[in-house]
Parts: C-alpha cells; sequence; structure tokens
C-alpha cells in the first residue's frame, strides 16, 4: 500500500530505529516516545509515476501514478527534525481530516 523513506540524523535515526516503524509512524514517535515539541510540519503532496523499483514494491505497473507525501516536522525552534517521502497507490489510499478552529 506504501513504501516510504526517511532521512534524518544518525543519532535520531538510531533512536527511532529502536522502535518499531512498521507499526507506529515517525511523527508521533518523536513527540510521545522522544520527547520533541513539534512546532510545525511541512507537508506536500503531489503526483508521481511509479518507477521499475516502486512499481514492483507497490504491486503496479512502472508508470502507473502514485500519491507522494512529503513531511518536514520542525521543533520549537523551527530546526527541521527529519524528512519523509512516502508513496501510495492511490487505490488504496484515503485522506480525512479534522481541522479545528
Amino acid at each position: 500500500m506504501v513504501v516510504g523513506k526517511l532521512v534524518m540524523a544518525p543519532d535520531l535515526a538510531t533512536t527511532m530505529l529502536a522502535h518499531n516503524l512498521e507499526i507506529a509512524d515517525a511523527m508521533t514517535l518523536l513527540e510521545t516516545e522522544l520527547g520533541y515539541r513539534l512546532d510545525s510540519t511541512h507537508i506536500e503532496t503531489s503526483a508521481v509515476l511509479a518507477g521499475e523499483e516502486r512499481g514492483r514494491m507497490l504491486d503496479v505497473e512502472p508508470g502507473m501514478p502514485l500519491l507522494r507525501i512529503t513531511f518536514v516536522p520542525h521543533d520549537i525552534d523551527n530546526t527541521p527534525l527529519l524528512y519523509a517521502e512516502m508513496d501510495f497507490r492511490p487505490d488504496k489510499f484515503t485522506y480525512e481530516a479534522v481541522i479545528r478552529k
């Protein structure tokens, strides 16, 4: 359903890898388990075409559209903590949000 990559400082990567990232998402781990205080997160969504490798990993033909979402969370000092890039099969993805004022 999704293939992703995370890029971060080696010390943070070591700490994150001590947790099961297959069942817990990185953003939740940063705040709840690792004690980071997040101020903002830059999120970007775009359509991309599956290449050979991503197509194989997601069981779609190369050239098929994928939904790419990137996340860059910033702490309260406005320091970017990591870069996350996730490619989703569009037939297996639903986006839902609750926004409160």
